[in-house]
Protein backbone atom coordinates (compact mmCIF):
# COMPACT_ATOMS: atom_id res chain seq x y z
CA UNK A 1 0.00 0.00 0.00
CA UNK A 2 0.80 3.28 -1.00
CA UNK A 3 2.12 6.04 2.01
CA UNK A 4 -0.20 8.08 1.19
CA UNK A 5 -3.04 5.67 1.73
CA UNK A 6 -1.26 4.60 5.16
CA UNK A 7 -1.11 8.55 5.65
CA UNK A 8 -5.03 8.76 4.84
CA UNK A 9 -5.85 5.80 7.43
CA UNK A 10 -3.74 8.05 9.74
CA UNK A 11 -5.20 12.07 9.71
CA UNK A 12 -8.46 11.26 10.26
CA UNK A 13 -10.30 9.69 13.24
CA UNK A 14 -11.24 5.96 13.11
CA UNK A 15 -14.47 7.41 13.71
CA UNK A 16 -15.41 10.94 14.23
CA UNK A 17 -17.88 11.16 16.69
CA UNK A 18 -19.09 14.87 16.49
CA UNK A 19 -19.42 15.09 12.90
CA UNK A 20 -21.68 11.94 13.37
CA UNK A 21 -24.08 13.74 15.75
CA UNK A 22 -23.88 16.90 13.76
CA UNK A 23 -24.82 14.56 10.26
CA UNK A 24 -28.14 13.19 12.46
CA UNK A 25 -28.61 17.09 13.26
CA UNK A 26 -27.81 16.67 17.07
CA UNK A 27 -30.49 13.91 17.48
CA UNK A 28 -28.25 11.50 19.61
CA UNK A 29 -31.07 8.91 19.71
CA UNK A 30 -30.97 8.84 15.97
CA UNK A 31 -26.78 8.57 16.14
CA UNK A 32 -26.90 6.00 19.01
CA UNK A 33 -29.40 4.05 16.75
CA UNK A 34 -27.77 4.25 13.57
CA UNK A 35 -24.57 3.28 15.26
CA UNK A 36 -26.64 -0.20 16.36
CA UNK A 37 -27.63 -0.67 12.71
CA UNK A 38 -24.34 -0.48 11.82
CA UNK A 39 -22.49 -2.62 14.55
CA UNK A 40 -25.02 -5.45 12.99
CA UNK A 41 -24.78 -4.94 9.47
CA UNK A 42 -20.99 -4.09 8.89
CA UNK A 43 -20.18 -7.74 9.99
CA UNK A 44 -22.26 -9.22 7.53
CA UNK A 45 -21.37 -7.13 4.96
CA UNK A 46 -17.78 -8.04 5.53
CA UNK A 47 -18.89 -11.72 5.50
CA UNK A 48 -20.19 -11.40 2.43
CA UNK A 49 -17.30 -9.31 0.81
CA UNK A 50 -14.83 -12.29 1.73
CA UNK A 51 -17.78 -14.79 0.44
CA UNK A 52 -17.71 -12.93 -2.82
CA UNK A 53 -14.04 -12.86 -2.79
CA UNK A 54 -13.65 -16.38 -2.38
CA UNK A 55 -16.36 -17.34 -5.23
CA UNK A 56 -14.71 -14.76 -7.69
CA UNK A 57 -17.63 -12.98 -8.03
CA UNK A 58 -15.91 -9.52 -8.10
CA UNK A 59 -18.88 -7.67 -9.32
CA UNK A 60 -20.92 -8.53 -5.99
CA UNK A 61 -17.76 -7.65 -4.30
CA UNK A 62 -17.90 -4.21 -6.01
CA UNK A 63 -21.53 -3.43 -5.17
CA UNK A 64 -20.42 -4.64 -1.07
CA UNK A 65 -17.72 -2.40 -0.90
CA UNK A 66 -19.76 0.71 -2.14
CA UNK A 67 -22.48 0.12 0.16
CA UNK A 68 -19.42 -0.02 3.11
CA UNK A 69 -17.91 2.76 1.45
CA UNK A 70 -21.32 5.19 1.83
CA UNK A 71 -22.26 3.82 5.07
CA UNK A 72 -18.91 4.78 6.54
CA UNK A 73 -19.38 8.08 4.94
CA UNK A 74 -22.36 8.27 6.96
CA UNK A 75 -21.12 7.72 9.60
CA UNK A 76 -17.91 10.02 9.65
CA UNK A 77 -15.72 7.00 9.72
CA UNK A 78 -13.31 8.69 6.75
CA UNK A 79 -10.60 5.47 6.54
CA UNK A 80 -13.06 2.86 6.54
CA UNK A 81 -14.69 5.03 3.63
CA UNK A 82 -11.49 5.24 1.97
CA UNK A 83 -10.42 1.90 2.44
CA UNK A 84 -13.76 0.66 1.11
CA UNK A 85 -13.14 3.27 -2.12
CA UNK A 86 -10.04 1.00 -2.76
CA UNK A 87 -11.21 -2.30 -2.29
CA UNK A 88 -14.31 -1.41 -5.05
CA UNK A 89 -11.69 0.06 -7.35
CA UNK A 90 -9.70 -3.32 -6.85
CA UNK A 91 -12.88 -5.14 -7.40
CA UNK A 92 -13.69 -2.94 -10.67
CA UNK A 93 -10.31 -3.56 -12.50
CA UNK A 94 -9.92 -7.27 -11.67
CA UNK A 95 -6.85 -6.41 -9.67
CA UNK A 96 -6.80 -9.46 -7.23
CA UNK A 97 -3.20 -8.60 -5.76
CA UNK A 98 -4.14 -4.97 -4.45
CA UNK A 99 -8.39 -6.28 -3.77
CA UNK A 100 -6.06 -8.44 -0.97
CA UNK A 101 -3.88 -6.03 0.19
CA UNK A 102 -6.33 -3.63 0.83
CA UNK A 103 -9.12 -6.49 2.22
CA UNK A 104 -6.55 -7.10 4.84
CA UNK A 105 -6.66 -3.12 5.69
CA UNK A 106 -10.55 -3.23 5.45
CA UNK A 107 -10.66 -5.87 7.81
CA UNK A 108 -8.28 -3.83 10.57
CA UNK A 109 -10.68 -0.64 9.52
CA UNK A 110 -13.64 -2.89 10.82
CA UNK A 111 -12.19 -4.02 13.68
CA UNK A 112 -11.36 -0.46 14.60
CA UNK A 113 -14.66 0.99 13.74
CA UNK A 114 -16.76 -2.05 15.83
CA UNK A 115 -14.59 -1.29 18.77
CA UNK A 116 -15.36 2.49 18.47
CA UNK A 117 -18.98 2.04 18.17
CA UNK A 118 -19.14 -0.76 20.97
CA UNK A 119 -17.65 1.50 23.22
CA UNK A 120 -20.73 4.16 22.92
CA UNK A 121 -21.49 6.57 20.01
Amino acid sequence: MSSTNTEIYSIHPIFDRKGFLLRCMGNQALATRLAGVFLVTLPKEQQALNSAIETNDLDEARRIAHRVQGTAKNLCAVPLAEVAFHVENAAEQRDVLSLEIHLETLKKQVEAILGELASGA
